[in-house]
Protein backbone atom coordinates (compact mmCIF):
# COMPACT_ATOMS: atom_id res chain seq x y z
CA UNK A 1 0.00 0.00 0.00
CA UNK A 2 1.39 3.51 -0.86
CA UNK A 3 2.37 6.13 1.58
CA UNK A 4 1.47 9.98 1.82
CA UNK A 5 3.95 12.33 -0.10
CA UNK A 6 6.61 14.21 2.14
CA UNK A 7 9.53 16.09 0.83
CA UNK A 8 11.45 13.83 3.12
CA UNK A 9 10.16 10.69 1.49
CA UNK A 10 10.69 12.35 -1.90
CA UNK A 11 14.50 13.31 -0.75
CA UNK A 12 14.96 9.66 -0.18
CA UNK A 13 13.45 8.59 -3.93
CA UNK A 14 16.72 6.88 -5.91
CA UNK A 15 17.11 6.32 -9.91
CA UNK A 16 16.84 2.41 -10.43
CA UNK A 17 17.93 2.78 -14.39
CA UNK A 18 13.69 2.70 -15.08
CA UNK A 19 10.99 5.15 -14.64
CA UNK A 20 9.28 4.86 -11.66
CA UNK A 21 5.71 6.17 -10.71
CA UNK A 22 5.59 6.87 -6.75
CA UNK A 23 2.05 8.20 -6.02
CA UNK A 24 0.23 9.45 -2.72
CA UNK A 25 -1.86 7.76 -1.47
CA UNK A 26 -4.21 10.32 0.72
CA UNK A 27 -4.45 12.38 -2.78
CA UNK A 28 -5.94 10.73 -5.67
CA UNK A 29 -4.09 11.17 -8.82
CA UNK A 30 -1.24 13.03 -7.45
CA UNK A 31 2.12 11.61 -7.51
CA UNK A 32 5.92 11.73 -8.01
CA UNK A 33 7.80 10.59 -11.79
CA UNK A 34 11.62 9.53 -11.25
CA UNK A 35 12.79 9.01 -14.43
CA UNK A 36 15.78 6.60 -15.03
CA UNK A 37 18.35 9.28 -15.15
CA UNK A 38 16.88 9.98 -11.74
CA UNK A 39 15.02 13.83 -12.15
CA UNK A 40 12.10 14.12 -10.23
CA UNK A 41 8.78 15.72 -11.21
CA UNK A 42 5.20 16.09 -9.58
CA UNK A 43 2.08 14.57 -11.58
CA UNK A 44 -1.21 14.38 -11.55
CA UNK A 45 -2.57 11.33 -13.64
CA UNK A 46 -6.27 10.25 -13.11
CA UNK A 47 -9.35 10.13 -14.94
CA UNK A 48 -12.47 12.70 -14.27
CA UNK A 49 -15.72 11.65 -15.60
CA UNK A 50 -14.73 10.72 -18.71
CA UNK A 51 -11.64 12.35 -19.34
CA UNK A 52 -8.20 10.65 -18.74
CA UNK A 53 -5.67 13.56 -16.99
CA UNK A 54 -1.87 13.32 -17.42
CA UNK A 55 0.05 16.24 -16.99
CA UNK A 56 3.55 17.01 -15.28
CA UNK A 57 2.87 19.56 -12.77
CA UNK A 58 6.76 21.18 -12.07
CA UNK A 59 9.71 19.97 -10.85
CA UNK A 60 9.99 18.93 -7.54
CA UNK A 61 12.35 21.54 -5.84
CA UNK A 62 9.92 24.27 -7.07
CA UNK A 63 7.12 23.27 -4.56
CA UNK A 64 6.03 21.03 -1.52
CA UNK A 65 3.59 18.52 -1.93
CA UNK A 66 1.09 20.48 -1.00
CA UNK A 67 1.70 23.21 -2.87
CA UNK A 68 1.76 20.32 -5.84
CA UNK A 69 -2.03 19.52 -4.96
CA UNK A 70 -3.21 23.02 -4.95
CA UNK A 71 -2.20 23.48 -8.77
CA UNK A 72 -3.47 19.63 -9.29
CA UNK A 73 -6.66 20.22 -7.69
CA UNK A 74 -6.98 23.67 -9.63
CA UNK A 75 -7.04 21.34 -12.68
CA UNK A 76 -9.01 19.34 -11.50
CA UNK A 77 -12.10 21.32 -11.10
CA UNK A 78 -10.95 22.88 -14.65
CA UNK A 79 -11.57 19.52 -16.05
CA UNK A 80 -14.81 18.68 -14.04
CA UNK A 81 -15.65 21.85 -15.62
CA UNK A 82 -15.12 21.57 -19.10
CA UNK A 83 -16.85 17.28 -18.59
CA UNK A 84 -19.52 19.50 -17.61
CA UNK A 85 -20.01 21.55 -20.24
CA UNK A 86 -19.08 18.42 -22.70
CA UNK A 87 -22.30 16.68 -21.21
CA UNK A 88 -24.48 20.23 -22.23
CA UNK A 89 -23.17 19.82 -25.73
CA UNK A 90 -20.18 22.07 -25.88
CA UNK A 91 -17.23 21.26 -27.05
CA UNK A 92 -14.26 20.36 -24.84
CA UNK A 93 -11.80 22.52 -26.66
CA UNK A 94 -14.31 25.80 -26.11
CA UNK A 95 -14.93 24.68 -22.78
CA UNK A 96 -11.59 24.62 -21.64
CA UNK A 97 -10.59 28.22 -23.33
CA UNK A 98 -13.82 29.64 -21.08
CA UNK A 99 -12.45 27.93 -18.14
CA UNK A 100 -9.07 29.44 -18.54
CA UNK A 101 -10.44 32.91 -18.93
CA UNK A 102 -12.69 32.73 -16.54
CA UNK A 103 -9.84 31.92 -13.86
CA UNK A 104 -7.84 34.84 -15.16
CA UNK A 105 -8.81 38.69 -13.38
CA UNK A 106 -11.03 40.65 -15.61
CA UNK A 107 -9.39 43.64 -17.01
CA UNK A 108 -10.68 47.32 -16.47
CA UNK A 109 -11.04 49.65 -19.80
CA UNK A 110 -8.12 50.94 -18.61
CA UNK A 111 -6.21 47.82 -19.25
CA UNK A 112 -7.22 47.36 -22.47
CA UNK A 113 -5.74 50.94 -23.45
CA UNK A 114 -2.99 50.49 -21.65
CA UNK A 115 -2.26 47.02 -23.30
CA UNK A 116 -2.83 48.52 -26.52
CA UNK A 117 -0.37 51.66 -26.73
CA UNK A 118 1.93 48.78 -25.23
CA UNK A 119 1.66 46.41 -28.31
CA UNK A 120 1.97 49.50 -30.30
CA UNK A 121 4.98 50.65 -28.73
CA UNK A 122 6.68 47.45 -29.28
CA UNK A 123 5.41 47.38 -32.90
CA UNK A 124 7.04 50.83 -33.90
CA UNK A 125 10.06 49.71 -32.08
CA UNK A 126 9.95 46.83 -34.65
CA UNK A 127 9.39 48.99 -37.21
CA UNK A 128 5.71 47.06 -37.72
CA UNK A 129 4.16 50.32 -37.23
CA UNK A 130 4.27 53.81 -37.96
CA UNK A 131 5.45 56.13 -35.19
CA UNK A 132 2.71 58.95 -36.36
CA UNK A 133 0.02 56.19 -36.32
CA UNK A 134 0.98 55.86 -32.65
CA UNK A 135 1.26 59.66 -31.85
CA UNK A 136 -2.20 60.05 -33.49
CA UNK A 137 -3.69 57.59 -31.34
CA UNK A 138 -1.93 59.56 -28.16
CA UNK A 139 -3.41 62.60 -29.24
CA UNK A 140 -6.68 61.27 -29.82
CA UNK A 141 -6.46 59.55 -26.65
CA UNK A 142 -9.93 59.96 -24.63
CA UNK A 143 -9.27 61.40 -21.00
CA UNK A 144 -12.19 62.14 -19.89
CA UNK A 145 -13.87 58.96 -21.02
CA UNK A 146 -11.19 56.77 -19.20
CA UNK A 147 -11.57 59.33 -16.32
CA UNK A 148 -15.59 58.95 -16.43
CA UNK A 149 -15.29 54.89 -17.29
CA UNK A 150 -11.39 53.48 -17.05
CA UNK A 151 -12.28 51.94 -13.90
CA UNK A 152 -14.96 49.59 -15.29
CA UNK A 153 -14.58 46.07 -16.13
CA UNK A 154 -14.15 45.52 -20.07
CA UNK A 155 -17.31 44.06 -20.24
CA UNK A 156 -19.06 46.14 -18.16
CA UNK A 157 -18.91 49.02 -21.45
CA UNK A 158 -21.85 49.71 -22.90
CA UNK A 159 -23.05 51.04 -26.53
CA UNK A 160 -25.08 53.96 -24.25
CA UNK A 161 -22.05 54.81 -22.15
CA UNK A 162 -19.93 55.20 -26.10
CA UNK A 163 -22.73 56.91 -27.55
CA UNK A 164 -23.27 59.60 -24.46
CA UNK A 165 -19.29 60.50 -24.55
CA UNK A 166 -19.25 60.69 -28.52
CA UNK A 167 -22.85 63.11 -28.56
CA UNK A 168 -20.48 65.22 -26.19
CA UNK A 169 -17.52 65.43 -28.70
CA UNK A 170 -20.41 66.47 -31.34
CA UNK A 171 -21.67 68.72 -29.61
CA UNK A 172 -18.76 70.54 -29.29
CA UNK A 173 -17.47 73.48 -31.51
CA UNK A 174 -14.20 73.84 -31.45
CA UNK A 175 -13.23 71.70 -34.58
CA UNK A 176 -9.67 70.73 -32.56
CA UNK A 177 -11.50 69.48 -29.97
CA UNK A 178 -14.83 68.56 -31.00
CA UNK A 179 -17.24 68.09 -34.00
CA UNK A 180 -18.76 65.20 -36.04
CA UNK A 181 -15.34 64.07 -36.98
CA UNK A 182 -14.28 63.81 -33.61
CA UNK A 183 -16.93 62.00 -32.50
CA UNK A 184 -16.19 59.65 -35.55
CA UNK A 185 -12.45 59.20 -34.67
CA UNK A 186 -13.62 58.53 -30.77
CA UNK A 187 -15.75 55.63 -31.94
CA UNK A 188 -12.76 53.90 -34.08
CA UNK A 189 -10.12 54.63 -31.41
CA UNK A 190 -12.93 52.82 -29.08
CA UNK A 191 -13.53 49.76 -31.74
CA UNK A 192 -9.73 49.49 -32.45
CA UNK A 193 -8.89 48.90 -28.52
CA UNK A 194 -11.60 46.29 -28.15
CA UNK A 195 -10.96 44.40 -31.27
CA UNK A 196 -7.40 43.80 -30.41
CA UNK A 197 -8.22 42.82 -27.08
CA UNK A 198 -10.34 39.99 -28.40
CA UNK A 199 -7.47 38.95 -30.59
CA UNK A 200 -4.55 39.17 -28.01
CA UNK A 201 -5.62 39.73 -24.57
CA UNK A 202 -6.12 36.63 -22.98
CA UNK A 203 -8.70 37.63 -20.42
CA UNK A 204 -11.09 38.47 -23.37
CA UNK A 205 -12.11 35.78 -25.35
CA UNK A 206 -12.48 35.93 -29.14
CA UNK A 207 -16.19 34.91 -28.70
CA UNK A 208 -17.43 37.87 -26.64
CA UNK A 209 -20.48 39.53 -27.48
CA UNK A 210 -18.78 42.70 -29.30
CA UNK A 211 -20.27 46.06 -29.11
CA UNK A 212 -22.70 47.26 -32.40
CA UNK A 213 -20.42 49.93 -33.64
CA UNK A 214 -23.02 50.36 -36.70
CA UNK A 215 -25.73 51.20 -34.59
CA UNK A 216 -23.77 53.42 -32.15
CA UNK A 217 -22.90 55.66 -35.51
CA UNK A 218 -26.38 55.23 -36.74
CA UNK A 219 -27.38 56.68 -32.70
CA UNK A 220 -25.00 59.56 -33.68
CA UNK A 221 -26.53 60.49 -37.08
CA UNK A 222 -23.18 61.73 -38.09
CA UNK A 223 -22.44 63.18 -41.18
CA UNK A 224 -21.32 60.47 -44.00
CA UNK A 225 -18.08 59.73 -44.26
CA UNK A 226 -16.33 61.00 -47.78
CA UNK A 227 -16.75 64.38 -46.40
CA UNK A 228 -12.84 64.99 -47.68
CA UNK A 229 -13.53 65.22 -51.11
CA UNK A 230 -13.02 68.55 -53.10
CA UNK A 231 -13.13 70.45 -55.79
CA UNK A 232 -11.55 73.58 -56.78
CA UNK A 233 -12.66 76.14 -59.32
CA UNK A 234 -10.07 76.99 -62.01
CA UNK A 235 -10.01 80.77 -59.91
CA UNK A 236 -9.29 78.61 -56.05
CA UNK A 237 -6.84 76.65 -57.89
CA UNK A 238 -4.84 79.76 -59.51
CA UNK A 239 -5.32 80.78 -55.64
CA UNK A 240 -3.65 77.57 -54.03
CA UNK A 241 -0.87 77.93 -56.26
CA UNK A 242 0.06 81.64 -55.93
CA UNK A 243 -0.33 81.38 -51.69
CA UNK A 244 2.65 78.59 -51.79
CA UNK A 245 4.58 80.78 -54.48
CA UNK A 246 4.00 83.64 -51.74
CA UNK A 247 5.57 81.03 -49.07
CA UNK A 248 7.99 79.87 -50.66
CA UNK A 249 9.28 83.84 -51.40
CA UNK A 250 8.52 85.09 -47.21
CA UNK A 251 9.67 81.84 -45.98
CA UNK A 252 6.73 81.79 -43.73
CA UNK A 253 6.08 77.74 -44.38
CA UNK A 254 8.91 75.42 -44.43
CA UNK A 255 10.27 74.87 -48.04
CA UNK A 256 10.17 70.94 -47.49
CA UNK A 257 6.91 71.45 -46.26
CA UNK A 258 5.76 73.10 -49.41
CA UNK A 259 7.69 70.61 -51.51
CA UNK A 260 5.30 67.78 -50.04
CA UNK A 261 2.22 69.50 -50.44
CA UNK A 262 3.48 70.36 -53.86
CA UNK A 263 4.01 67.06 -54.68
CA UNK A 264 0.90 65.54 -52.71
CA UNK A 265 -1.15 67.86 -55.16
CA UNK A 266 1.01 66.58 -58.32
CA UNK A 267 1.11 62.95 -57.53
CA UNK A 268 -2.88 62.23 -55.81
CA UNK A 269 -0.64 60.14 -52.89
CA UNK A 270 -1.73 59.29 -49.78
CA UNK A 271 -0.04 61.95 -47.03
CA UNK A 272 1.86 59.03 -45.66
CA UNK A 273 3.05 57.47 -48.84
CA UNK A 274 4.36 61.15 -50.22
CA UNK A 275 5.97 61.75 -46.44
CA UNK A 276 7.88 59.09 -46.24
CA UNK A 277 9.64 58.59 -49.47
CA UNK A 278 13.29 57.79 -49.41
CA UNK A 279 15.93 58.67 -52.28
CA UNK A 280 16.40 55.12 -53.25
CA UNK A 281 12.34 54.95 -54.40
CA UNK A 282 13.10 57.61 -56.62
CA UNK A 283 13.49 56.16 -60.39
CA UNK A 284 14.07 59.30 -62.34
CA UNK A 285 14.59 57.41 -65.72
CA UNK A 286 11.30 55.64 -65.61
CA UNK A 287 9.35 58.50 -63.83
CA UNK A 288 8.33 56.75 -61.21
CA UNK A 289 8.33 56.30 -57.21
CA UNK A 290 8.31 52.42 -56.38
CA UNK A 291 6.19 52.96 -52.38
CA UNK A 292 6.78 49.66 -50.80
CA UNK A 293 4.86 50.70 -47.28
CA UNK A 294 1.53 51.67 -47.94
CA UNK A 295 -2.01 50.87 -46.93
CA UNK A 296 -2.68 48.65 -49.71
CA UNK A 297 0.12 46.53 -49.51
CA UNK A 298 -1.39 43.72 -47.50
CA UNK A 299 -4.21 43.10 -50.47
CA UNK A 300 -2.02 44.18 -53.82
CA UNK A 301 1.18 42.37 -52.28
CA UNK A 302 2.71 45.19 -54.26
CA UNK A 303 4.99 48.51 -54.04
CA UNK A 304 3.01 51.47 -54.66
CA UNK A 305 3.70 53.02 -57.89
CA UNK A 306 3.66 56.83 -58.19
CA UNK A 307 3.70 57.67 -61.84
CA UNK A 308 5.13 61.66 -62.27
CA UNK A 309 4.12 63.81 -64.74
CA UNK A 310 5.86 66.57 -66.79
CA UNK A 311 4.54 68.86 -63.93
CA UNK A 312 5.13 66.82 -61.15
CA UNK A 313 8.57 65.42 -62.29
CA UNK A 314 9.60 69.37 -62.16
CA UNK A 315 7.79 69.39 -58.63
CA UNK A 316 9.80 66.78 -57.61
CA UNK A 317 13.18 68.85 -58.72
CA UNK A 318 11.94 71.71 -56.72
CA UNK A 319 11.85 69.05 -53.61
CA UNK A 320 15.20 67.65 -54.10
CA UNK A 321 16.78 71.29 -53.91
CA UNK A 322 14.86 72.21 -50.62
CA UNK A 323 15.69 68.99 -49.23
CA UNK A 324 19.37 69.87 -50.10
CA UNK A 325 19.32 73.68 -49.25
CA UNK A 326 17.76 72.44 -45.82
CA UNK A 327 20.52 69.98 -44.84
CA UNK A 328 23.06 72.20 -46.12
CA UNK A 329 22.06 74.57 -43.17
CA UNK A 330 20.72 76.97 -45.03
CA UNK A 331 17.47 79.46 -43.89
CA UNK A 332 15.58 78.55 -40.43
CA UNK A 333 14.38 75.11 -40.60
CA UNK A 334 17.22 72.99 -39.35
CA UNK A 335 17.00 68.55 -40.14
CA UNK A 336 16.46 66.11 -37.53
CA UNK A 337 20.07 63.90 -37.43
CA UNK A 338 19.87 60.76 -39.22
CA UNK A 339 16.88 62.13 -41.75
CA UNK A 340 19.07 62.92 -44.49
CA UNK A 341 17.91 59.79 -46.63
CA UNK A 342 14.15 61.46 -46.73
CA UNK A 343 12.84 63.33 -49.63
CA UNK A 344 11.15 65.04 -46.95
CA UNK A 345 13.51 65.02 -44.19
CA UNK A 346 11.90 66.49 -40.18
CA UNK A 347 13.00 69.14 -38.51
CA UNK A 348 14.85 68.92 -35.58
CA UNK A 349 11.96 69.13 -33.04
CA UNK A 350 10.02 66.51 -34.52
CA UNK A 351 9.87 62.77 -33.07
CA UNK A 352 9.90 61.38 -36.36
CA UNK A 353 12.51 61.19 -38.98
CA UNK A 354 10.36 62.34 -41.46
CA UNK A 355 8.08 65.35 -42.09
CA UNK A 356 5.46 65.01 -39.63
CA UNK A 357 1.93 66.74 -39.04
CA UNK A 358 0.54 68.74 -42.50
CA UNK A 359 -2.47 70.90 -40.87
CA UNK A 360 -1.02 73.77 -39.49
CA UNK A 361 0.55 74.86 -42.63
CA UNK A 362 -1.96 73.68 -44.89
CA UNK A 363 -4.74 75.72 -42.53
CA UNK A 364 -2.36 78.68 -43.23
CA UNK A 365 -1.94 78.20 -47.11
CA UNK A 366 -5.96 77.86 -46.72
CA UNK A 367 -6.16 81.06 -45.10
CA UNK A 368 -3.59 83.01 -47.36
CA UNK A 369 -5.66 81.50 -50.58
CA UNK A 370 -9.30 82.51 -48.90
CA UNK A 371 -10.30 78.88 -48.21
CA UNK A 372 -12.56 78.12 -45.49
CA UNK A 373 -10.76 74.60 -44.94
CA UNK A 374 -7.46 72.18 -46.48
CA UNK A 375 -6.49 68.87 -45.25
CA UNK A 376 -3.73 66.58 -46.75
CA UNK A 377 -6.52 64.03 -48.01
CA UNK A 378 -8.48 66.80 -49.96
CA UNK A 379 -5.18 67.43 -51.98
CA UNK A 380 -5.72 63.85 -53.60
CA UNK A 381 -9.09 64.70 -53.58
CA UNK A 382 -8.43 67.70 -55.99
CA UNK A 383 -6.10 65.50 -58.20
CA UNK A 384 -8.69 62.96 -58.84
CA UNK A 385 -11.22 65.83 -59.76
CA UNK A 386 -8.71 67.51 -62.23
CA UNK A 387 -7.69 63.93 -63.74
CA UNK A 388 -11.78 63.10 -64.38
CA UNK A 389 -12.58 66.08 -65.48
CA UNK A 390 -9.79 66.71 -67.82
CA UNK A 391 -11.14 63.37 -69.55
CA UNK A 392 -8.62 60.57 -67.72
CA UNK A 393 -11.04 57.30 -67.32
CA UNK A 394 -12.07 56.44 -64.11
CA UNK A 395 -9.88 52.90 -64.01
CA UNK A 396 -6.75 55.08 -65.02
CA UNK A 397 -7.20 57.33 -62.15
CA UNK A 398 -8.34 54.52 -59.66
CA UNK A 399 -5.17 53.10 -60.58
CA UNK A 400 -2.78 56.47 -60.34
CA UNK A 401 -4.20 57.15 -56.97
CA UNK A 402 -3.75 53.94 -55.88
CA UNK A 403 -7.75 52.51 -55.26
CA UNK A 404 -8.48 49.49 -55.61
CA UNK A 405 -12.27 49.78 -56.67
CA UNK A 406 -13.36 53.04 -58.38
CA UNK A 407 -16.09 52.96 -55.89
CA UNK A 408 -13.53 54.37 -54.02
CA UNK A 409 -12.61 57.42 -56.35
CA UNK A 410 -15.77 58.04 -56.75
CA UNK A 411 -16.61 59.32 -52.95
CA UNK A 412 -13.49 61.93 -54.27
CA UNK A 413 -15.35 63.18 -56.81
CA UNK A 414 -17.63 66.20 -56.72
CA UNK A 415 -19.45 66.69 -59.87
CA UNK A 416 -21.56 69.29 -58.80
CA UNK A 417 -19.00 72.34 -58.39
CA UNK A 418 -20.53 75.62 -58.92
CA UNK A 419 -19.30 76.14 -62.92
CA UNK A 420 -20.59 72.76 -63.76
CA UNK A 421 -23.74 73.41 -62.18
CA UNK A 422 -24.18 76.56 -64.07
CA UNK A 423 -22.53 74.97 -67.81
CA UNK A 424 -24.94 72.52 -67.26
CA UNK A 425 -28.44 74.51 -66.63
CA UNK A 426 -27.06 76.69 -69.69
CA UNK A 427 -26.62 73.56 -72.38
CA UNK A 428 -30.05 72.23 -70.74
CA UNK A 429 -31.32 76.03 -71.75
CA UNK A 430 -29.90 76.08 -75.08
CA UNK A 431 -31.43 72.33 -75.79
CA UNK A 432 -35.02 73.53 -75.00
CA UNK A 433 -34.52 76.81 -76.77
CA UNK A 434 -34.40 74.95 -80.00
CA UNK A 435 -38.09 73.50 -79.58
CA UNK A 436 -39.27 77.27 -78.55
CA UNK A 437 -41.11 79.49 -81.27
CA UNK A 438 -39.76 82.49 -82.82
CA UNK A 439 -41.95 84.88 -81.27
CA UNK A 440 -41.15 83.91 -77.48
CA UNK A 441 -37.51 83.82 -77.81
CA UNK A 442 -37.56 87.24 -77.13
CA UNK A 443 -37.97 88.98 -73.97
CA UNK A 444 -41.44 91.19 -73.70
Amino acid sequence: MGERLTTTRINKLKANGRSQWIPDSTRKGLGVLVTPTGHKAYKLRRRIRGIGVDVTLCDVSEMSPDEAWERAQSIIKDTEAVAEAAAKGVSPERAAREAAVAALKKPTVQDLWDAYLAWGEESVAKGELSPNTLRTFRQRNAKEFLAEHGSLDWDELTEDQILEHAATLTAKQDARHGGPERARQFVALVRVVWRHAMLNHPAVPASAARLDWKAILRALRLPPKGSHALALEDDELRQLYQAIAACYADGSINPVVLGCIELLLAVGGRKGEVQSITLDMIDREARVIRQPKHKTRRQTGRDRILRLSDHAMTVLERCMENRKAVLAGKGRYWPRKGAEQYLFPADANSGSLYLGNLNRPLAMLAKRAGMKHLKPHSLRSIYINIAIDSGVSIEVVAENVGHSSVATTMQHYTANKASKLVSGANAAGAALAVFVPEGLRQAA
